[in-house]
């Protein structure tokens, strides 16, 4: 594994994208504009729709998104 030419190491390229976003979310619930907060997330949790259940980014936006509702 180490000798192969993908360097990632199993983390993905786009994790600081997700990162970013989920923070946004968080940012937006902070100031109170839970409809931006709800939007943000959603969109995140559609892209993600098919990653494993077990990431813990994951988990914490599916918690985020169910306390806005």
């Amino acid at each position: 594994m180490l000798n192969s030419t993908d360097r990632s190491l199993g983390r993905e390229p786009q994790q600081r994208w997700l990162e970013a976003r989920y923070t946004l979310a968080l940012d937006y619930s902070s100031r109170g504009d839970k409809q931006k907060a709800r939007e943000t997330l959603a969109t995140l949790l559609n892209l993600w729709k098919d990653a494993d259940p077990n990431l813990a980014l994951l988990k914490q936006a599916k918690a985020e998104y169910a306390k806005l509702h």
